[in-house]
């Protein structure tokens, strides 16, 4: 296969794409920065079996129609951007490729949101999965010989200055970046002081390096300058040799904190959305004595849980370029394009904000592979098995922190009208049959409609939940109700084991025992897990990949049946662990 890759940003764009290159397409693909000649490029399509571009909303709209009308395949590769708020993507109109390669789940809200209807697979972005077994690029004291700091023992800070727009940020933040640059100048005598910006004066749209810096920098503040010492150390090398990181809305700082630098925020009178929990919850300073506290401190990984569960597919694998290249050969050789999902209608009883992202089908894409490569990097790293302290990473914060007592769930049971009514494991019925289980044990039965339905396959159903509903009188003879909580009490053995919408009620002290102990009650396993925060009684939130980690723990003969939205809705993700 022979590609056009198509850059925005010059080098820093390339850096993102060449490791692709070379597992995709074998050095036969060029590369090329657009500024100048990029409209001449429209007439290339005949010359390649397709095109990668870093974006397609603005500059490359043009280049991206013309390929897809010589009906070659078209592929979104985004290296890099700025997440402010949920929802809110500086892309201001839907990607018109036929594959997006994307960040995680929020990364695919944010396309559906603006109506992308091409096929999708999470990747993770190609800055972050470089931190995956990390090696910095050159010796610590060729970095300090590069910055031109004269003692090699003495530690340095880095503090990040950012460019904005002035059309969409304002002068406030120009402000704060001033404040930071002068805060820097209060460092303490034991550290050095180091201050990134741009060489470069700013376009007339954007605050200059001169308005930052100049007369707010003090003498003894160093600055690196990106295009100079920090291409030539590159930033990830920077990160990993400082002690630590003060920003004001750098992402760069989630990436100090995940090679294990611990980061700080510097409002500066403006609040970061960094510090407010949108991105991240960093702790703030107003002084140098409260930053060297939270430098001595060390990082604390709950700070950034909120950026991975909304942005990463949920670890950093070290398997972007061979995800990514994967996705796009398969892509490549369907000529037809069948694989690629249309959009669909939302149903009419989602919420307008949920209707808006409700292309469902484009979930399916978000992906089996992806998440059980995920999988296999979080059991490399933990080959003597998984722990609660292990899977904490991995798990968001539910936003209902009370226990549920089966006293709440027995009231549940006798007078609510959905909890009568559904049940999540009929329709999977159909999956179970093939498996020829005589014996097969449901935990978490809830009204035994289930249960009941399996009575007609298996000699014997066992379901046990820990409150009794009303439904579960007159059963079938070859179907019994055991009421026992499986926290404390041992299982019966069985030939299958199955539950669905059960396993993230449990905590995650919990979890670790019980599926231990499902895994030795039956050599087959089905479960439906719901990997989505419901507001009031999930207590395990946690994305395929770390699901099926779990279970690999204990076998690899685990896999992910499937990754499905519930209702149509892509923010209400389950997947189907299954050993079947």
């Amino acid at each position: 296969m022979r590609f056009l890759a198509v850059v925005v940003n010059g080098i820093l764009d390339l850096k993102n794409f060449y490791p692709l290159s070379l597992e995709l397409m074998a050095k036969h693909s060029i590369f090329v920065d657009i500024v100048g000649f990029r409209p001449a490029l429209t007439s290339a399509a005949s010359q390649y079996d397709g095109l990668i571009v870093g974006s397609d909303w603005n500059q490359n709209a043009e280049l991206v129609r013309a390929f897809k009308v010589a009906g070659k395949t078209t592929v979104l590769l985004q290296s890099e951007g700025m997440f402010v708020e949920a929802k809110k993507w500086y892309v201001g109109k839907a990607p018109l490729t036929d594959l997006a390669c994307l960040w995680g789940p929020e990364h695919a809200d944010i396309f559906m949101g603006r109506g992308y209807n091409g096929a999708m697979v999470v990747t993770g972005p190609p800055r972050f999965d470089t931190y995956y077994n990390f090696r910095p690029a050159m010796a610590r004291d060729k970095v300090y010989e590069t910055l031109g700091l004269r003692d090699p023992s003495k530690p340095f800070i880095l503090y990040l200055g950012q460019y904005f727009p002035k059309h969409e940020f304002g002068s406030a933040l120009l402000q704060s970046q001033i404040q930071l640059t002068r805060f820097a100048g209060d460092s303490s005598a034991d550290y050095y002081a180091i201050v990134k910006s741009h060489p470069q004066e700013a376009p007339k749209s954007y605050f200059s390096r001169s308005e930052v810096l100049g007369p707010n920098k003090s003498d003894h503040v160093l600055v690196a300058d990106r295009g100079s010492h920090t291409e030539a150390i590159e930033i990830s090398t920077l990160l990993h040799f400082s002690s630590g990181v003060v920003t004001f809305s750098s992402t760069a700082a989630i990436e100090a904190m995940l090679l294990g630098r611990p980061a700080a925020v510097f409002e500066g009178g403006l609040s970061s959305p960094l510090s407010n929990g949108q991105i991240a919850r960093l702790p703030t300073v107003a002084s140098q004595s409260e930053l060297l506290q939270v430098m001595n401190a060390g990082v604390d990984t709950r700070a950034f849980q909120n950026f991975i569960s909304r942005f990463l597919p949920g670890a950093i694998t070290g398997q972007y370029a061979s995800i990514a290249a994967s996705a796009i050969a398969t892509m490549a050789r369907d000529t037809t394009k069948t694989s690629v999902p249309a959009a669909q209608s939302a149903p009419a009883d989602l919420a307008e904000s949920d209707r808006q992202i409700s292309d469902a089908s484009a979930y399916r894409w978000v992906a089996i592979d992806a998440y059980t490569e995920v999988a296999r990097a979080i059991g490399a790293q933990h080959l003597n098995g998984l722990s609660a302290e292990c899977l904490t990473p991995f798990c968001a914060t539910p936003r209902a922190v009370a226990r549920k007592m089966s006293t709440h769930y027995q009231e549940l049971h006798e007078n609510d009208n959905g909890y009568q009514a559904n049940n999540w494991l009929v329709p999977e019925l159909p999956h179970l049959i093939g498996t020829k289980a005589r014996r097969i044990l449901e935990i978490g039965c809830g009204n035994g409609r289930f249960i009941r339905a399996a009575a007609e396959i298996a000699d014997t159903v066992i379901g046990i939940d820990f409150a009794a509903s009303p439904l579960l009188k007159d059963l079938p003879p070859n179907v019994q109700f055991v009421q026992h909580n499986v926290v404390t009490e041992e299982l019966p053995t069985a030939d299958l084991a199955c539950s669905a919408d059960v396993l993230e009620h449990f905590t995650l002290e919990e979890i670790v025992n019980v599926v231990r102990k499902l895994h030795a009650a039956a050599p087959k396993q089905y479960h439906l897990i719901a990997c989505y925060d419901d507001g009031h009684s999930h207590h395990t939130i946690m994305h395929p990949g770390a699901w099926l980690a779990l279970f690999r723990s204990f076998s690899q003969k685990y896999k992910i049946a499937d990754v499905r939205p519930r209702r149509n809705n892509p923010k209400q993700l389950v997947c189907v662990i299954s050993s079947i």
